[in-house]
């Protein structure tokens, strides 16, 4: 019997300043990964789908499957303890529960509810969870994700937010090197900063601080004389404000005082120590952001020994790619790949109607 040919993919994350791709032999297990790349981009203000056909070397006219993680300035994450008057709530309670509690019309927006103890979406029914995350985007901005794929000839047969994959990726490499105490996860966009408590495979805090990027652009323009707004976002995206501590600190202080206040309040009332934080997303080149916050709030980076994890994920690499030189923010797109074993809840993109 003829064996079946195994078709090539490639699985990227889309981020508001990068693209990584990986180009896999299947996008079956055991997924190894041929080659990895790196391109900084910003949205809109290049040809991203020229850029992404670039990128995946696919064969013209012909589509390449592809996983895609994605985020976006839209997106939100939510956590609702499941106690008092939301004890018993069904289903039918979650549209008005997310736009009283949390402003958000599921009309326009594609939402998943995941079950906390599980991390696998929630049934009311069946799931004994005492928490419940809420995650999604505006659901436009799915649509314009999927068709910006399919225009550079990837047929996306999974977009998902990346940040969720992400959490459960780094859950699952503390619980191999063993590590029982709570950390941060950080996850800078444009707009906000989406900031995390986890422990022991669980998410015990989620807040956003309405403070990203953009907001430091003003700050950082006046103070260094920069041109314009985008000769300042270009050097706070290439990295080359990393040695400037003048402009690492305005850029930052705002959001130093928010995480101090954060995790001094969870210190204090739970009588655990924060010692280490994640930050999710960030390219290489920005890496001076976490080294600054890190420093400021007394923590250590958690850096991800490549290595050790993605054996365990059923993930082999070609022999060209160093796992020992990869930042630790790759982390995002690897769990991309750990989701076709285990998949994350998809966020539903409704039909165009008719």
């Amino acid at each position: 019997m003829a064996r079946k040919k195994q078709q090539r993919g490639v699985f990227l994350f889309m981020s508001d300043f990068t693209i990584r791709v990986a180009q896999v032999s299947n996008l079956e297990t055991p997924l190894i990964v041929e080659s990895l790349d790196e391109i900084p981009y910003e949205l809109n203000g290049d040809d991203t789908a020229e850029l992404l056909r670039n990128a995946v070397k696919g064969k013209e006219g012909k589509y390449l499957m592809g996983a895609c993680g994605v985020a976006f300035c839209s997106q939100f994450l939510h956590k609702l303890k499941l106690e008092n008057k939301y004890r018993s709530i069904t289903a039918d309670a979650f549209p008005e529960i997310l736009k009283e509690r949390f402003n958000v019309n599921v009309e326009e927006n594609s939402v998943a509810v995941i079950s906390g103890e599980t991390g696998q979406d929630y049934n009311p029914e069946t799931d004994t969870s005492k928490d419940i995350l809420f995650c999604g985007a505006l659901t436009s901005s799915f649509r314009e994700r999927q068709s910006l794929l399919v225009s550079a000839n990837i047929f996306p047969v999974r977009l998902e937010l990346g940040i969720i994959g992400s959490i459960g990726s780094i859950l699952s490499y503390a619980n191999q090197i063993e590590n029982k105490d709570p950390f941060l996860f950080i996850d800078i966009d444009s707009h906000k900063t989406q900031v995390l408590i986890l422990k022991e495979g669980q998410v015990e805090v989620a807040h956003a601080i309405q403070h990203g990027f953009n907001a430091m652009l003003p700050h950082l323009q006046r103070s260094l004389k920069f041109h314009d707004e985008s000769s300042t976002k270009e050097a706070l995206y290439s990295g080359s404000l990393s040695n400037t501590e003048e402009s690492q600190t305005l850029a930052l202080e705002k959001i130093v005082k928010e995480l101090k206040s954060y995790t001094g309040f969870y210190e204090v009332q739970t009588g655990r120590t924060i010692n280490h934080v994640y930050f999710n997303g960030l390219s290489q080149r920005m890496d001076w952001i976490a080294q600054h916050l890190a420093e400021k709030l007394y923590l250590q980076l958690m850096a991800v020994d490549f290595s050790k994890w993605l054996p365990a994920q059923k993930i082999s690499c070609d022999q060209s790619i160093k796992l020992e030189n990869l930042h630790s923010s790759w982390l995002t797109l690897f769990s991309l790949m750990s989701n076709v074993i285990e998949k994350t809840p998809d966020v539903s993109i409704p039909k165009e109607s008719k």
